[in-house]
Parts: C-alpha cells; sequence; structure tokens
C-alpha cells in the first residue's frame, strides 16, 4: 500500500463524520437510532419497532436490470419500507435515481400472491450535503396528487424526501433540525440524548478495527480511480493538443497556400501592368520617334533635297546608322 495514500485514507478517516457515506452506513446500523431518526422525520407515522435494517441493501427488479443499492434499508414491520441515503456529491440525477430506487422498493414489496391493494408504504429520503434542487429550501417532499385537484392525493403509500443538511433555514421540527445541524458539523443548540447516542456510536464506529481497514481500502481505490481519471483527462487534452497542433499547421499551410498565391497573383498583377506601362511608354516613344523621322523624310523630299544629304542629317540628328537611314528613306520612296 502507497505510503502516501494511506496518510491520505488516515486522515480522512479522522475527519470523518455523520455527512459521510460510509460512516453515515455504519451509523444507522444501530437499530433504536436509525428508529428514532425515522421518527423525527415522520413523527405522525408513530413506528414502533423495526423489523430489518441493512446497509448497502441491494434490490434488482430483473435478471439484467441494473441493481440499486441503498445505503439504510429499513422495514417496519409489513407497511413500511424506508431508503435513507447520504448524499455528498452532486451528479445532477437524484431524480432519475430517486425514482429507480422507489420503483425497486415497491417492485420488491409485492409478493406472487399479494393484490395491489396489499401494497405497502414506501418512502426514500435523501440527506444531501448541497442544495438537491436548487431553489434554496431545507427540504421537499414529493408524491403523488392529481395536478387538477392538489388537494387530492393518489395515494400517501409512497412518498420522496430531500433536505439539504447545509441549509440553516430551520424549516423542520427542532429535533429533526438538530439532528441536521450535528450531520452537518453545526453546533447543536440543543443536544438532546438522540445526540448524544449518535456521538457514542460515531466513536464507536471510528474505533472498529475492520471498519477502519475497509474504509482505508475503498479510499484509496477512489483515490486511485480518481487518479485514473485526472491521468485520461491529462492524456486526452495532450492528445486533443496534438491533434489541434496537427490540424492547425495542416490549416496554416492551406491558408498559408490560398493567401500566397492571392498575394502573388495581385503582386505579379502590379508588377506586370508596371512592365506594360513601361515597355508600352518605350514602344511608343519608339513609335512616334519613327513616325517623326519619316514625316521629315517626306517634307525634305517634296523640297527637292538631295537624298544622300537627308541620310547625312538622319545619321547626325537622330544617330542613327548607314543602313537605319537607308531604310527609312526606302519607306518614303
Amino acid at each position: 500500500m502507497d505510503n502516501s495514500r494511506e496518510k491520505l485514507a488516515a486522515s480522512r478517516w479522522a475527519d470523518a463524520g455523520l455527512a459521510n457515506d460510509f460512516i453515515f452506513n455504519k451509523t444507522f446500523l444501530e437499530q433504536e437510532l436509525t428508529l428514532e431518526l425515522l421518527r423525527r422525520i415522520f413523527p405522525e407515522l408513530h413506528l414502533a419497532n423495526l423489523s430489518l435494517i441493512n446497509s448497502q441493501q441491494e434490490f434488482k427488479t430483473t435478471f439484467d436490470a441494473r441493481t440499486a443499492r441503498f445505503d439504510i434499508y429499513v422495514e417496519s414491520g409489513l407497511d413500511y419500507r424506508f431508503d435513507l441515503e447520504m448524499q455528498v456529491r452532486n451528479y445532477h440525477d437524484l431524480f432519475q435515481r430517486n425514482l429507480y430506487y422507489l420503483a425497486s422498493m415497491v417492485s420488491d414489496s409485492m409478493e406472487h400472491h399479494q393484490n395491489y391493494g396489499e401494497m405497502g408504504n414506501s418512502y426514500v429520503i435523501f440527506f444531501c450535503a448541497f442544495d438537491p434542487l436548487g431553489d434554496g429550501d431545507q427540504y421537499s417532499t414529493f408524491e403523488l396528487r392529481n395536478l387538477r385537484h392538489l388537494q387530492k392525493r393518489y395515494g400517501e403509500n409512497i412518498k420522496v424526501l430531500f433536505f439539504d443538511i447545509n441549509s440553516q433555514k430551520r424549516e423542520v421540527n427542532p429535533q429533526l433540525q438538530a439532528f441536521l445541524d450535528f450531520a452537518a458539523g453545526r453546533k447543536v443548540e440543543e443536544e438532546d440524548e438522540f445526540i448524544v447516542q449518535l456521538k457514542k456510536r460515531i466513536e464507536y464506529v471510528k474505533q472498529n478495527r475492520k471498519w477502519r481497514m475497509e474504509f482505508m481500502r475503498r479510499s484509496i481505490y477512489e483515490m486511485d480511480i480518481e487518479n485514473e481519471k485526472k491521468w485520461a483527462v491529462r492524456e486526452g487534452k495532450e492528445e486533443g493538443r496534438k491533434a489541434g497542433l496537427k490540424e492547425g499547421r495542416e490549416k496554416g499551410l492551406k491558408e498559408g497556400r490560398k493567401e500566397g498565391r492571392e498575394e502573388g497573383h495581385k503582386k505579379g498583377l502590379k508588377e506586370g501592368r508596371k512592365e506594360g506601362r513601361e515597355v508600352g511608354l518605350q514602344e511608343g516613344i519608339k513609335k512616334g520617334k519613327e513616325n517623326g523621322i519619316l514625316t521629315l523624310v517626306k517634307s525634305l523630299l517634296s523640297l527637292k533635297i538631295d537624298p544622300q544629304v537627308i541620310k547625312q542629317q538622319l545619321i547626325e540628328n537622330y544617330h542613327l546608322d548607314k543602313d537605319e537611314a537607308v531604310k527609312y528613306l526606302n519607306k518614303v520612296k
């Protein structure tokens, strides 16, 4: 066992309170404590005793169905079934989980020969270390009702309750408020016998060597899973970065080539125009010069001036050689 992980797990064990689901599970294996908690949640039920209490109770509606695992599953005779859950992290699936837990519990409650009218009462209770519904309430209760006639309940044998143990609104009865304060690690204003017994039970749980080792193994396993997730995220980011770089380079090259071609085209067009203007100007000057020489030769010949004299003038004034001068004379003749 890695020493650093073992130390961290030991630190978590030392700091763990009732809000820790492992401590919660082991604490409420004590029947009297669970019965008292249910009485504080449901004083109207007048619960006398519990006939069954299990931690990590599993229900499966079909062979290939997902298993529903309850933190604390409780039965009181044949009439009442309860699921008590401590939820520390918000996975944003509470309603879906709740419905599945409730359906699993109701389905399991019916024997093959029973009539539907004999269905018992099923309750799912979530204690959350966060605001479960995001509405700021300390608790919320759900049951089936007729939406057109809200005062009419569609049976009272199933209920779902959410508690935000961190809320300080104090909307529940004083006895239940004392439990919520204790679960959240707050100072309990009126510390009754139930709270005293809870403290003793938690101390007993933490002194249990077997449970401590179980907690340590589970904590280290969770750390390994968390590290694997972090590693996967890190690897994913690195792969994403490399893929992004590759894609970026390819896209950059493609866009660069395109921009280069466009820029080259523009530059070539600009330089071509410039060169064209220069060539055109030179050709224009040359053409103008030729036309001027021809016009002059025509004028001089019309005045009956000797062609040899004209040729000599062309050579001297236009810097032509003899062949070029003769060419101009021949063009006019």
